[in-house]
């Protein structure tokens, strides 16, 4: 089990969509032109601990990579809604809205649930209070970035 205490720092992002450098630029690791075995090994190299896939089973999505499990935790989270039903993914980052109480069994992965999906929902109220680092809990030393595979 991966722990927020165990977590020291997180070095890149990763993109094969064409886009990838203008969208997250000098972060990027642009993975087009590699072999997907050797994206896992890139990957795997970094010492990722939670690697999050925004593509699922959806257009682009290379979920060969993910099955060589170059992460010990893996998500699914966005780009596909519906469980993978695959062993390689651990969980997947899902609301009561968009995946019902009444069809959460049928999932493979372990459900983490959030407010909302779909952070951009303008419906929704904003919390008036954003809390300190301290208050959210991970450890001082700890460089966050975001990635996407």
């Amino acid at each position: 089990m991966v722990s927020r205490k165990s977590l020291t720092h997180f070095s890149g992002s990763f993109c094969y969509s064409p886009d990838c450098v203008k969208l997250r630029r000098p972060l990027t690791v642009k993975l087009g032109n590699i072999d997907e075995v050797n994206i896992a090994k890139l990957i795997a190299g970094h010492g990722i601990h939670i690697l999050v896939d925004l593509n699922g089973y959806s257009m682009s999505a290379q979920p060969r990579i993910l099955a060589m499990r170059p992460a010990p935790v893996q998500v699914n989270y966005l780009g596909y809604i519906g469980t993978m039903g695959a062993d390689f993914i651990d969980y997947t980052i899902v609301d009561n809205f968009s995946v019902p109480p009444s069809s959460q069994p049928f999932y493979t992965e372990k459900l983490i649930h959030l407010p909302c999906y779909m952070a951009h929902d303008r419906r929704r109220a904003v919390n008036r209070e954003t809390p300190s680092r301290t208050e959210a809990g991970p450890p001082r030393q700890l460089h966050v970035r975001t990635t996407a595979l």
